[in-house]
């Protein structure tokens, strides 16, 4: 079978950047009690 490099090496940056976009979109696991514990109504919209 095809080593798993191929695949990595097929997009090394489409995965760099669908870890950064990822982080940036969607709130860290640490940023979403915050966010629900105190929702700020400026921080929903700065983030989407």
């Amino acid at each position: 079978p095809p080593p798993p490099r191929t695949r990595a090496a097929k997009h090394p940056l489409s995965v760099q950047q669908r870890s950064r976009a990822a982080v940036e979109t969607e709130p860290s696991p640490s940023f979403q009690p915050r966010r629900k514990n105190r929702p700020s109504r400026s921080a929903q919209p700065s983030i989407r």
